[in-house]
């Protein structure tokens, strides 16, 4: 018996009881985690944020439905003779795809026919996007098909959505939604961040800054303007490349600490943004910012509720305090009009929308293959007459098939001189070097190149050989590490350091030899 007189119940003996209520209190957290209540509006944020990243990036391919993903262009299915080749259609029928794939967007942006729309969007984007795996299907690509699929089983559309407003149900009251939805997105992040850092630890070249070196001045990657300027800062580069594994590593552990919360959000959003000012990624910081949405909460959006309707009731104010006249009819901030509106009845409005949303995606995919059609898109419905082609000569075609080789300064991607050498860096001075010194200068390849022959040449002030090396560069080596030992009977004074590939110049670099 118990102090307050109930009887105790027999429990598992050696323990078990203490087992017991471990697994109840780590099941209880579980539940709490995927399946506790929830409001709406963040996975809101998501929908809408997803259905404006989408529309823009597919209207920007629209106009070249027909050549990308129909068979009269050149589709590029990214699984050929797979499961996951899509049947690639006609032009019409492609263009009539892209145009619903557009409409399913905007649908979803405004919350109309919500799962529906979603659903479209993600089957028809998804269509396209298997049969152009060479410039539609990317790694954003690949997120956003499963943003899609995860706010396709949720409950994003009970608020800020059209469907509500159908159904007579107030903005202001807010429903609730089961939450795993949202732990699952927010769990895709913290993969695809932690899946970026081991991809970048198992390259010896990012650790160095080599590789962000290379993306920066990449004529595909690079070519931004703060791109351009970090790419001139050597150890800022080293910097920012150790910061990125650090934060991909510290986001998916951090962002579950309720202190740094905010913090890691914040952390994330700077960082998507020098991303996309330094680097050429498409959508990808867009895709990221907005799945990043869903680590917000209730109470954030609440602060900002609280900021805009301050900003509401300043507005309003004077609004009011400029108005003359008869001000009984001026609603108060905060305040809603009272309307009169007819009730229909549920089943019968949901019907109306129903057929109205797919009368809509009718006329819409039907205005979008008359303007292809009549806009002179490739190959469409009917049949060009394009210009008889140019015969072209048989030096011209010589010329075109000769093997063009690049320049051999080309193949190298930057050389580095320095007195000490250590992971495919080298250090310490790098103009003046002393007696037993060792000057050496580091060559790094960036491109695919042959066997090469490099040549080593230290030349004094008369331009004779102070000290020579050669050594072969293979067609799998990236790097070629060489010196010349200054001796004691090496003369002080000015020297030039020569490097040559296979017989041509590639380097010169002027340095002085200390007494």
């Amino acid at each position: 018996m118990r102090g307050d007189g109930q009887r105790l119940r027999p429990g598992p003996v050696g323990g078990g009881l203490n087992a017991a209520t471990h697994k109840s209190e780590s099941t209880r957290l579980m539940n709490r985690f995927l399946f506790a209540k929830e409001s709406p509006r963040p996975l809101t944020l998501v929908r809408i944020g997803t259905g404006i990243v989408g529309f823009l990036y597919l209207a920007y391919r629209w106009p070249f439905a027909a050549e990308l993903y129909s068979s009269a262009g050149f589709p590029a299915p990214l699984l050929p003779g797979t499961w996951l080749e899509p049947p690639t259609l006609n032009a019409a029928a492609t263009v009539t795809l892209c145009s619903l794939a557009l409409f399913a967007f905007a649908a979803m942006t405004i919350g109309w026919q919500t799962r529906i729309s979603i659903l479209v969007a993600l089957f028809s984007f998804g269509w396209l996007a298997l049969l152009d795996g060479v410039g539609t299907f990317k790694k954003f690509t690949a997120i956003q098909l499963h943003l899609l699929l995860l706010l396709s089983v949720s409950g994003c559309g009970t608020y800020w959505a059209v469907d509500r407003w159908l159904d007579n149900q107030s903005q202001n009251a807010c429903p609730i939604i089961p939450c795993w939805p949202r732990r699952l997105i927010q769990l895709l992040v913290c993969s695809i961040y932690w899946g970026a850092a081991a991809t970048k630890l198992h390259m010896p070249g990012f650790a160095t800054g080599e590789l962000l070196l290379f993306s920066l001045l990449d004529v595909h990657w690079g070519g931004r303007t703060l791109g351009m300027w970090l790419a001139t800062k050597s150890d800022l580069v080293r910097i920012s490349s150790m910061a990125v594994v650090v934060f991909e590593i510290g986001f998916p552990l951090l962002v579950w600490v309720p202190r740094l919360r905010r913090l890691m959000i914040a952390a994330a959003l700077v960082f998507h943004v020098i991303l996309c000012m330094a680097l050429y990624l498409s959508i990808f910081s867009a895709v990221m910012l907005v799945a990043l949405l869903a680590f917000l909460d209730e109470r954030d959006l609440k602060w900002f509720d609280s900021l805009f309707a301050a900003v509401r009731s300043r507005i309003v104010a004077r609004r009011w305090a400029n108005l003359s006249g008869d001000r009984s009819a001026i609603p108060l901030p905060g305040s809603r009009q009272s309307t009169t509106k007819a009730k229909v009845p549920f089943r019968r409005q949901r019907l109306v929308s129903l057929v109205a949303y797919f009368a809509v995606v009718c006329l819409w995919s039907t205005a979008g293959l008359a303007i292809q059609h009549f806009g002179g898109s490739f190959g469409l419905t009917h049949d060009r007459n394009p210009p008889a082609p140019r015969v072209i000569s048989q030096s011209e075609i010589d010329e075109m098939l000769a093997e063009q080789l690049p320049a051999y300064e080309d193949y190298f991607h930057r050389f580095m001189v320095g007195s000490r050498y250590s992971n495919f860096q080298v250090f310490g001075e790098t103009d003046s070097f002393g007696k037993g010194m060792t000057i050496y200068v580091l060559s790094h390849l960036g491109l695919d190149h042959p066997s090469l022959q490099m040549e080593g040449l230290l030349l004094d002030a008369n331009g004779n050989e102070a000290a020579t090396f050669q050594h072969r560069i293979e067609p799998s080596q990236s790097y070629s590490v060489n010196g010349f030992q200054i001796g004691q009977t090496l003369k002080p004074g000015r020297y030039q350091i020569v490097l040559k590939a296979d017989g041509h110049q590639v380097f010169r670099r002027n340095v002085r030899v200390r007494p």
